[in-house]
């Protein structure tokens, strides 16, 4: 077994670092290989567990941060994904191939995955999507252009006004910071 640091705690059982923001609370739930889920709620998380990658942890909250202040547009972050099936990673793929600043509609992303009647479908793995905000689920909308639905920030389902206001709220940051370089 490997010393304890010099502080004397143990780094294993740390709890995990998050960030309040604007638009809610986050925090990163890692395992040794990276990023697993972002955690994103309305309010201070009340329990703690062990944080798995501190550093990954950091990192996320950091970069997370930066995109929040409309300093960042992209992530590098390592991610693991190996508790999802081939076909969520697919759909996660196309989440994260959609450009900062722009949207597309659930047909569009469907279409992006193979097969443009998939929609419904498009909008379930955008439901799912363990990391909101990172993989740019926000940026999926209706065909009309609206903003009918998002579950990021809460459980209280995506027809939830304070989610649907969330939505908005980043779109609208990615079109403010579009143009700078």
């Amino acid at each position: 077994m490997p010393p304890l640091p010099a502080d004397g705690r143990d780094r294993i059982s740390q709890p995990i670092p998050v960030l309040q923001s604007e638009i809610g609370w986050f925090r990163p739930v890692c395992t040794p290989a990276g990023l697993a889920r972002l955690d994103w709620q309305e309010a201070a998380f009340t329990e703690d567990f062990p944080d798995l990658n501190a550093d990954v942890s950091r990192e996320t909250l950091s970069q997370l941060a930066a995109y929040l202040a409309g300093r960042r547009r992209n992530f590098s972050l390592p991610l693991d994904f190996s508790a999802l099936s081939t076909v969520a990673r697919r759909w996660l793929d196309c989440l994260a191939a959609i450009p900062y600043g722009q949207v597309i509609s659930y047909a569009d992303l469907a279409e992006s995955w193979g097969n443009r009647r998939a929609a419904r479908p498009a909008g379930q793995a955008c439901r799912r999507n363990p990391l909101p905000v990172i993989l740019p689920c926000h940026r999926v909308v209706s065909s009309s252009g609206g903003l009918t639905q998002y579950s990021g920030g809460s459980d209280r389902g995506a027809l939830d006004p304070a989610n649907l206001q969330r939505k908005a709220w980043l779109q609208d940051l990615e079109a403010r910071h579009k143009t700078e370089a």
